[in-house]
């Protein structure tokens, strides 16, 4: 009766053990997609906040950049000695965001936006023509660059596959994905720094809440999309590696080859 305990209570163990890691992969994978919509209006809401304290660069109704947001432009080409080409300053309708393109040295800012928005992707441009070496480089580093985001994935998986613990899968997955975007990061806090000085210096002084709050929607998202590769490895661990579960497939593969010779 003993033995038959013994192999219950280790039976047990392993199926629990299994339930409670397929859940918590499970989790991740539903946080990191469930959060999307959630942080999305996030951004929407500081956007509207930003508008308020800075205004807005676009004109709905035109559709063309704001007197002041063409002299934040005019300003910011006076500070790095570099016009913009006309073709390259792009309005996105119904976006309230904006994006730097350093391979054609564009701006598209989205109709929504605010002039702090317009001054931070200028901050980015600016930082691509800075002879500072940290600066200068981020524009080949930024998350958007394909070759780390084709390895990301696969190595956010295996950091939750062959980590030896759960909690383990989760500090090594959480460092892996943070070193990944560190030049992201690093990127976004040194547009927000330049668009904060280009605004003081026209006497617009910017409130820190506003930068702190775009960088922070970056950390969440930057976690909630590593959550989702983490969590599908420690799910596949719990699964391939339970020994009942293990046997089992090892015995339809076997059928598999025996039917096949």
């Amino acid at each position: 009766m003993r033995s038959v305990k013994i192999i219950y209570n280790r039976i047990s163990r392993n199926v629990n053990d299994t339930i409670r890691n397929v859940a918590i992969g499970a989790g991740l994978v539903g946080i990191g997609y469930g959060t999307r919509p959630f942080f999305e209006k996030q951004s929407e809401e500081s956007e509207e906040k930003a508008i308020k304290a800075t205004g807005r660069a676009v004109d709905p109704k035109t559709r063309t950049f704001t007197d002041e947001g063409k002299s934040i432009i005019t300003d910011h080409e006076k500070k790095i000695g570099i016009p913009l080409k006309r073709e390259n300053k792009r309005i996105m309708e119904d976006f309230y965001s904006g994006m730097s393109d350093s391979r054609d040295d564009s701006i598209t800012i989205g109709e929504r936006a605010s002039n702090f928005t317009l001054a931070h992707e200028l901050g980015h441009r600016q930082s691509d023509y800075s002879s500072n070496p940290i600066a200068s480089t981020t524009k080949y580093t930024y998350g958007k660059n394909p070759i780390p985001s084709l390895i990301r994935g696969p190595a956010l998986i295996a950091a939750g596959y062959f980590a030896p613990t759960t909690r383990r899968a989760l500090a090594y997955g959480a460092t892996a994905q943070f070193l990944s975007h560190a030049g992201t990061l690093t990127s976004e806090h040194l547009a927000n720094r330049n668009a904060m000085k280009l605004l003081e210096e026209r006497g617009q002084p910017v409130d820190g809440s506003i930068p702190r709050e775009q960088l922070t929607g970056y950390v969440k998202g930057i976690a909630a999309d590593g959550a989702i590769p983490i969590g599908i490895g420690i799910a596949a661990k719990a699964v391939t590696q339970n020994p009942h579960i293990r046997d089992f497939l090892k015995r339809k593969i076997e059928n598999l080859r025996s039917i096949k010779n």
